[in-house]
């Protein structure tokens, strides 16, 4: 195992948490557009995705294997917030799929649907929501009636106790966006 790349990816998805919570203001919200908390957010995550994108290139996608589980899922968010960079996104996914049985299933399905989402796709596990009216509804799903089951098979729970989850977590703003 590589435990030094595992320590990297570990300590890059902390700084990515700690700067999106830096970007939620005293009152709940989402501060403004264009405020430094914002600006950081977007270098870090930037200079991110150009760490992992020069990890994939090196090691190839850190699996579980590679890096243990919780450096993996690391990684794994690191793409999942470069929305910046669909391209790496894609890469990400593509490497993911590659590796499908040492990566966690989970995390597969929510870069496939965020990738899926980011390409105007419907999305296979329901996994995007964005807020409509002051309530998050997921966005499109292909095959809906089938959709519990494709949640099922991978350990997710079902969509209406995700909402329902998702629905009583404090969000910081109601926007309209994914």
């Amino acid at each position: 195992m590589n435990l030094d790349l595992a320590a990297e990816l570990v300590a890059m998805a902390d700084a990515d948490q700690a700067a999106a919570q830096a970007t939620i203001g005293p009152d709940g919200r989402y501060l403004p557009a264009g405020h430094p908390s914002l600006v950081a957010e977007q270098w870090l995550r930037q200079s991110h995705a150009l760490r992992l994108r020069q990890i994939m290139h090196e090691h190839g996608w850190p699996t579980i294997s590679m890096v243990g589980a919780d450096a993996a899922q690391c990684a794994w968010l690191l793409a999942q917030h470069s929305d910046h960079d669909l391209a790496l996104q894609r890469q990400a996914l593509t490497a993911m799929q590659a590796a499908a049985d040492d990566v966690s299933a989970i995390d597969l399905a929510y870069l496939t649907d965020r990738v899926a989402v980011a390409d105007g796709h419907p999305q296979h596990y329901g996994t995007q929501l964005y807020s409509r009216d002051g309530e998050l509804v997921p966005q499109p799903v292909a095959d809906p009636e089938t959709l519990d089951a494709r949640r099922g098979a991978i350990g997710l729970m079902p969509l209406q106790q995700y909402l329902d989850l998702a629905r009583n977590l404090p969000h910081p703003a109601a926007s309209d966006e994914s």
